[in-house]
């Protein structure tokens, strides 16, 4: 299964830096530069660091809906991250992981040692995991989005992933941003590849998110 590119991993570290959380930041290692790198607000240093960037947060959040009169006050945050190459939908991938960060903001820590699956299906399943220690707790719901995220079409594909987020949020289950992106540019492929690798680590009984991890998550 593919991995995220440095470009995806800095542009997710660019968002959590959003946070107010200090994070180290990876190089971009000049991938996708089109002497756009020096420009960038993480490169000035304009970014605040320590406190929360609540209006540029408040922007990415509008992006949701993907209408261009809404995204074009993102490309300060978002455009110089993407590669001059890029299709029109892995531009739009872009937005649309910059819009459900800002929703959401949980993120898994950093460790390049974690083998564990960190994929959006795990995200599931340690929500499924932590719903069945409430008391009364009914996790077919999580199920039935998840589904209907697998079986959803390109198009529909920001829906169903702003309801997931929104049931991962309301329980602070920390997304692999960087890896969310990579693998949602690669939705349509004709072997389903990113799906089927979801569906193994939501019914595959994989590693729990951890407590530690779920506060970590919220921290910020």
């Amino acid at each position: 299964m593919r991995r995220p590119s440095d470009n995806e991993r800095a542009f997710a570290e660019y968002l959590d830096n959003l946070t107010g959380r200090q994070r180290t930041e990876r190089s971009r290692n000049g991938q996708e530069g089109d002497g756009q790198e020096d420009e960038h607000p993480v490169k000035r240093g304009r970014e605040s660091r320590g406190k929360p960037n609540r209006s540029a947060l408040a922007t990415l959040r509008r992006g949701i809906s993907g209408r261009p009169e809404v995204t074009f006050w993102l490309d300060r945050y978002i455009r110089p991250f993407i590669p001059s190459r890029a299709t029109p939908w892995q531009e739009r991938c872009y937005y649309l992981v910059a819009a459900l960060f800002a929703t959401h903001q949980g993120t898994w820590p950093t460790d390049d040692t974690d083998e564990r699956d960190r994929n959006l299906g795990a995200s599931l399943a340690g929500l499924v995991r932590r719903e069945s220690q409430r008391v009364h707790a009914e996790s077919g719901g999580v199920e039935r989005r998840f589904i209907a995220l697998l079986s959803s079409h390109q198009d529909d594909l920001d829906v169903h992933l702003r309801h997931v987020i929104s049931l991962l949020a309301s329980r602070d289950v920390p997304v692999d941003w960087a890896l969310l992106l990579c693998q949602i540019k690669h939705w349509d492929r004709e072997d389903r590849e990113v799906q089927r690798s979801w569906a193994r680590s939501f019914w595959g009984g994989g590693l729990p998110v951890t407590n530690q991890e779920m506060a970590s998550a919220g921290d910020g």
